[in-house]
This record gives C-alpha cells, sequence and structure tokens, in this order.
C-alpha cells in the first residue's frame, strides 16, 4: 500500500510540474487559433480569431514565429487539461488508500479472532519479519574479533561490516553467508537482502581483493556462473568492488542502498 501511495505522490509531483509550466507559458501565448490544410502536398496554416472557424488569415513561410507558437498553445492547452483531470483521478485515488487498507483488515479484527485467521494479505512489515525469520545451517569460519557487526555477526572483512551496519541502520532485513544452491552446489553470498517496499530479495556479492590476478578471476568467475543462473545486475544481484587503488567506503554504500534497497 505504500508502495502505491509513494507512486501516487510521485506522479502528483510530476504533474503538478507540469500543470504550472503550461499555465505560466500560456499567460504568455498570443490570441486566436491555427488552423491547418493540405493542399496538394502542400501544408497551408490559417490564423482563427475564434475556435471553430473554417476559414482564417493565411499565413506565409515569414509568420513561421506565429504559426509555431499558435501550435505550441493548442499542445500545451491539451497537455494542461489532461494533467488537470489525472490530478483530480490521483487525489481521489490517495483518499481511497488513506483510508481504506487490506492490510488493516486484520487489525480491525478483535484480539480474540486474530490468532484464529491466516491473513491472505501480509503488510510490509509482517512480509519482513517472515521473510528474517528464517533459519538456516550458518557457515562457521574462524573471523577476527574486530570484524564484528553491530548486529553482533562476526565477518571476513572491514567492507562487510560496513555494508551490514548500514544495512541495519536503514532497516533493511539481510542474511550474512546464507547458502544458495547454484549448479547443484552450495555456495555462500556474502549478503542475501530484501527490498520490503518491492518484496525483491538480492543477493550482494562484495569483492574486496581485485588487484589479485587470481581473486580478481575467480571474482568474474562467480559473476558469470550467478548470471547464468538468472542473478542479473540491478535486477536481483548487486555486486560491488575494490582494490589497492580503488577504495570501496559508506558513500558507495549508501548509493547502492538508496538506488536498489529503499
Amino acid at each position: 500500500m505504500i508502495k502505491i501511495q509513494k507512486t501516487i505522490s510521485k506522479r502528483v509531483d510530476e504533474l503538478s510540474k507540469i500543470v504550472t509550466v503550461c499555465e505560466k507559458s500560456l499567460q504568455n501565448a498570443p490570441k486566436g487559433r491555427l488552423r491547418s490544410s493540405l493542399v496538394g502536398k502542400t501544408v497551408r496554416y490559417y490564423f482563427c480569431e475564434l475556435p471553430g472557424l473554417h476559414s482564417g488569415k493565411y499565413l506565409k513561410k515569414s509568420d513561421e514565429p506565429l504559426i509555431r507558437a499558435l501550435a505550441q498553445k493548442e499542445y500545451e492547452e491539451k497537455v494542461l487539461s489532461s494533467a488537470k483531470e489525472e490530478l483530480v483521478s490521483l487525489y481521489n485515488l490517495n483518499e481511497f488508500y488513506k483510508h481504506s487498507s487490506m492490510e488493516a483488515a486484520a487489525q480491525s479484527l478483535h484480539k480474540n479472532k486474530k490468532s484464529l485467521i491466516q491473513p491472505l494479505f501480509l503488510s510490509e512489515e509482517e512480509y519482513a519479519q517472515k521473510w528474517q525469520s528464517q533459519e538456516f545451517e550458518k557457515n562457521d569460519f574462524e573471523a577476527n574479533e574486530d570484524l564484528i557487526s553491530d548486529r553482533g555477526e562476526k565477518m571476513r572483512s572491514k567492507s562487510e561490516v560496513l555494508i551490514a551496519n548500514a544495512l541495519n541502520r536503514h532497516n533493511i532485513p539481510y542474511f550474512y553467508e546464507k547458502p544458495l544452491k547454484i549448479d547443484g552446489k552450495t555456495i555462500h553470498p556474502d549478503f542475501t537482502v530484501l527490498n520490503i517496499r518491492q518484496r525483491q530479495e538480492f543477493i550482494w556479492e562484495h569483492f574486496g581483493m581485485m588487484s589479485d590476478q587470481s581473486y580478481m578471476d575467480n571474482a568474474f568467475f562467480k559473476i558469470h556462473r550467478y548470471m547464468t543462473n538468472g542473478y542479473l545486475p540491478g535486477k536481483n544481484f548487486i555486486f560491488t568492488t575494490e582494490s589497492e587503488s580503488i577504495r570501496f567506503g559508506t558513500r558507495q554504500i549508501e548509493t547502492i542502498i538508496s538506488g536498489y534497497l529503499l
């Protein structure tokens, strides 16, 4: 529901800007209307003082600025009319969603009845909680005591800790090294994360030693393997990189999070 309301809000903003631009432009538009006719293969234009007239003053080639201004005026009037009509519909739709919500149906039940039902639709919060409640066997490894996330998870690198802490700050559900079956083998992507608004799961791999040729070759192999198994960059797969000369930090992480996960 929040996703729909955000979409409506974005469209309202776009239309409101268009209305403002059109109204301002039309204040300076020339009076009259433009009529056109085809004579042979030649288009002729006429200036009409009132709409609906089938006559008018013939406009010569030297009148091209006026011809274009009248055509632009007609176009902007149509755009303005359509934009205002759509805005009315969107305002009404937004008001509907403010006061009517499938997600609120379960909440409206008496507390003695809530435990008896099987919800047909989960709210974003409920969906996130259910997703985060998954259980799996954790990939055990020996870790440096300094490489611990804010949630108390031991990790393999400082960059992974930065990613985990940023996800946690933004309340983005995630798992660290959740097992994934690919080509019949179990692998452990660095992160499995959830875009709550879109209810879209991503895997996020961070390749942090791209200066090492052997590591880089293996990273490219993993990326290729993900893609051949349906994990496509930007769709359900995120990967980030760093090397000795190209550093990775919070700015890049925040850009990734705002672009894909919020």
